[in-house]
């Protein structure tokens, strides 16, 4: 007799025009909603900054200054001065290409699902919890490399999987994406080709050996030019910025081989999965029925090692490690294995009868809670753009925890009741993000390209203490302003050098120093009050 989960398969297979249609609704209304905000960090105002002006200057290389920027690869600002072209320049054209890549990549977590464990209903729980990872919708949601990284990874994985299971023809694309890899993340473009190489090794796929030989010539053949014509372009800085500082300083290490290396080789190895746990929240717990099959139709073979599923399970392994020898704990490398972990999750999920569960979802959900609760209650009046943010974390929580308290009450169809309760976590975290366009540090500043833009007075920036959102505010005031500003970390700082600056002057500011500024300066003149930060000029 088949289940209700199964009955509910059949029915959206029956009706696939409607069912993608909703889900490129869902899929795009998470991705897209929440591109007003400002851009954020360091990095996002300086490839904002770079691609516009790279727009404006014409060029295949990237500049910044003008002069040649080929510390990164290009696709981030190729794909921004693309969409600056099409939609203007602004914050929303700039972070497009990532909630585009999103989109893209979350169709390919359904489609491995769905090529895995032939399950629609898999592949929605793998793309909701997929979608709501926080790193997941940060990375998304800026000017950043990370999120078309994913995507060109996912795909080559895809169309690898596609060639080694059909047809031996799907290398060539999936040689295709990997270049595109290359020419976003240099060298995390050498993680599939090992991933695939180490899978041919295993599976003594000797058939696929000139195919793989094919596959690394393609992708470095196709990527290999840019970086030519780069050097050709600027040789010495290629050489010092690209090669040494980008490559050659992130993976060498003159420490040797030596029992503290070690230490921290294992140290780096489970801070990764820990961030890796911390980014899947709050279906963490789904992850111990991976691996706790009793009663489960799928043994844990099937699951994470199957001749389908082990070239993912593979790939993983091959960036934990790297990332783990190299000692890089930046949290956001994790992004190209949570979508591994969540189509592992989504099927796991889908398999589990156990009620339990809810009292395990709820549980992390509450201890989650707590646990932000009591850092924010310390630390929020450093954030204060955080407040609405938190807010609705809190109530997203609130109803998710409610959901499985409830449920577990309920002794029918846990799978069912599972696929329901992600919906509406889903549904739910997409319409807070669209509330409340997370963690906008800059829209002050972003408000003040209305009173003052392009100008050639002297611009100071002034940072306190008391907030912290962010102190290097250089980049985002050169790319709202296009000014350079010089910044000072404190008033203390700036004080002893106020006699520097005389009229025509601008200050953005942290708006509590407006008094002593007026005490300093006797034509000070507030132009724009913000909720952190002010603008103000010297007449």
């Amino acid at each position: 007799m088949l289940s209700e989960l199964s009955k509910l398969d059949i029915q959206l297979k029956q009706h696939r025009v409607l069912f993608f249609i909703i889900f490129f609704f869902l899929v795009g209304s998470i991705s897209i909603t929440g591109l007003n905000g400002s851009i954020q960090n360091l990095d996002e105002s300086k490839y904002a900054t770079v691609s516009r002006e790279t727009l404006e200057e014409k060029s295949l290389v990237p500049l910044r200054d003008g002069q040649y920027y080929v510390h990164k690869s290009p696709i981030v600002y190729w794909t921004a001065m693309m969409s600056f072209k099409v939609f203007g320049v602004n914050d929303f054209a700039g972070k497009l290409p990532s909630a585009l890549a999103n989109i893209l990549s979350a169709l390919i977590v359904f489609l491995f699902v769905n090529m895995f464990f032939k399950s629609y209903t898999s592949g929605l729980l793998a793309v909701f919890i997929y979608l709501t990872s926080f790193q997941v919708y940060g990375s998304s949601h800026q000017i950043a490399a990370d999120s078309i990284m994913v995507m060109t990874i996912l795909a080559s994985l895809y169309f690898s999987q596609k060639a080694f299971h059909d047809n031996k023809g799907w290398i060539f694309l999936a040689a295709f994406c990997n270049a595109l890899t290359i020419l976003t993340k240099s060298v995390i473009g050498l993680a599939v080709p090992v991933a695939l190489l180490v899978y041919i090794l295993i599976q003594k796929r000797w058939d696929c050996i000139f195919h793989y030989i094919a596959f690394f010539i393609i992708s470095f053949g196709i990527a290999i030019p840019y970086f030519i014509y780069a050097y050709y372009k600027a040789p010495e800085i290629f050489v010092e910025t690209f090669l040494k500082t980008n490559l050659l300083n992130r993976v060498s290490s003159d420490t040797g081989i030596s029992l503290e290396r070690v230490f921290k080789v294992v140290r780096h190895g489970f801070l990764y999965v820990f961030f890796m746990l911390a980014f899947v929240f709050p279906f963490t717990p789904g992850l111990f029925f991976v691996f706790r099959r009793k009663s489960m139709e799928k043994t844990l073979k099937e699951v994470i090692w199957s001749s389908h599923t082990k070239l993912l399970t593979i790939f993983f392994f091959v960036i934990w490690g790297v990332f783990s020898i190299g000692n890089r704990l930046w949290p956001h490398y994790t992004l190209s294995v949570i979508p591994i972990v969540a189509v592992y999750l989504g099927e796991t999920l889908r398999e589990v009868q156990d009620r339990k569960i809810f009292l395990y979802l709820a549980g992390c959900a509450f201890i989650v809670s707590l646990i932000f609760g009591v850092y924010v209650s310390m630390e929020i009046d450093q954030y204060p753009t955080y407040k609405d943010v938190v807010v609705g974390l809190f109530c997203i929580y609130a109803v998710f925890i409610a959901l499985n308290i409830v449920f577990y009450f309920l002794k029918r169809d846990t799978n069912v009741k599972l696929l329901l309760i992600t919906l509406i976590y889903f549904v739910i975290f997409t319409t807070t993000a669209a509330i409340t366009v997370p963690v906008d540090f800059n829209a002050d500043i972003k408000s003040f390209k209305e009173v003052v833009y392009n100008e050639q007075n002297p611009l100071i920036v002034i940072n306190t203490k008391e907030v912290n959102e962010g102190n290097i505010k250089t980049g985002v005031a050169k790319w709202y302003l296009r000014m350079v500003p010089k910044e000072y970390r404190t008033m203390d700082l700036f004080i002893p050098e106020a006699d520097l600056y005389g009229d025509g002057t601008y200050f953005i500011y942290y708006y509590k120093y407006t008094e002593k500024l007026k005490s300093i300066y006797d034509t000070f003149e507030v132009l724009k009050a913000g909720k952190v930060w002010n603008l103000g000029i010297i007449r």
